[in-house]
């Protein structure tokens, strides 16, 4: 008999979903071990119990792990299936030989960079706030922004009663003719809708939302609504801060 592990954590290394995925769908009763539904924090035996996900069995096996960075285009949503049939990021990955899954989210009207991978571990490590994996942004905002409204935003705003701050905010440029700056935007953690709703609380108006680079990984010359493989270099950057 192998070593019992955490049900969530043979999901995630099985290339199911990110480990906070997992504990949802055990929550909503999708995972059943040996014929009954799943508990969260439930261990099993790799090697002897039988894991479903509804009826598809999983298997104690090597998966390839995959790393991707995506430049995600405006309009499409950071799932890998809608139920209202909107684009989503699978539409984009077709190619890949492999179930993944997106790291985080960009919402619809954003655009930038999003990582895709099978590896559950490695996404929730990034995902974590207490990780502190810097995220940049470029944000384009109308009117332009004076040095009161860049100080607000730099000492954080309350939105719907929610403390919202930021790592970093600079102006890195400005258009006086369009009345509109270009903000460049460092989070070390993301809620939902961080940057609009800290922008809103400001009377700032968003036109343009793109993620330009998560931890290591800048966008650099990837199109948009192409992909490619992180670098061992890159995945690297990640991995040594897991282990420590």
């Amino acid at each position: 008999m192998s070593e019992k592990i955490r049900l969530q954590k043979f999901l995630s290394s099985n290339g199911i979903a990110s480990r906070r995925s997992a504990e949802e769908m055990i929550i909503s009763k999708k995972v059943f071990v040996n014929g009954k539904v799943a508990e969260l924090g439930e261990k099993v035996d790799p090697l002897k119990d039988v894991v479903k996900i509804g009826k598809r069995v999983l298997k104690n096996k090597k998966v390839k792990k995959y790393y991707l960075a995506l430049n995600k285009p405006r309009g499409y949503v950071t799932t890998m299936s809608d139920e209202f049939s909107r684009r989503c990021v699978a539409d984009l990955t077709k190619s890949i030989d492999t179930r993944v899954f997106p790291i985080g989210r960009l919402d619809k009207d954003s655009e930038g960079l999003i990582f895709l991978t099978n590896d559950g571990e490695f996404a929730n490590f990034v995902m974590h706030p207490s990780n502190e994996i810097e995220k940049k942004y470029v944000v384009t905002v109308t009117p332009q922004v004076d040095a009161s409204i860049l100080s607000i935003l730099k000492k954080g705003v309350f939105f719907c009663g929610d403390k919202l701050s930021l790592k970093g905010v600079r102006i890195i440029s400005e258009d006086a003719a369009k009345n509109t700056s270009n903000l460049e935007i460092i989070l070390s953690e993301g809620k939902n809708r961080h940057i609009r709703k800290m922008c809103a609380a400001v009377n700032l108006k968003v036109f343009k939302l793109k993620r330009i680079a998560i931890g290591n990984v800048g966008l650099k010359n990837l199109k948009s609504g192409k992909y490619r493989n992180l670098t061992e270099e890159e995945i690297d950057y990640f991995l040594k801060r897991m282990r420590n």
